[in-house]
């Protein structure tokens, strides 16, 4: 996530100050990533590759929080 852009308020380059409601982005935030994980979970059962290694890549990529 960059922490300045030349010409963008650095501000704004935070997500959390673009919501007057602090709480409800936390919360909007975390019941998205909850969302992501649970599209996750169908790779919990399935083996990509010659082992489970890429299975485990893709699963660790999800969100973690």
């Amino acid at each position: 996530i960059p922490t300045e852009i030349e010409g963008v308020p650095s501000e704004i380059l935070d997500p959390t100050n673009t919501w007057s409601d602090k709480k409800a982005y936390k919360d909007t935030l975390l019941q998205l990533g909850g969302l992501f994980k649970k599209n996750f979970e169908v790779f919990l059962n399935h083996k990509i590759g010659k082992d489970n290694k890429l299975t485990e890549e893709i699963l660790a990529a999800g969100p973690n929080f």
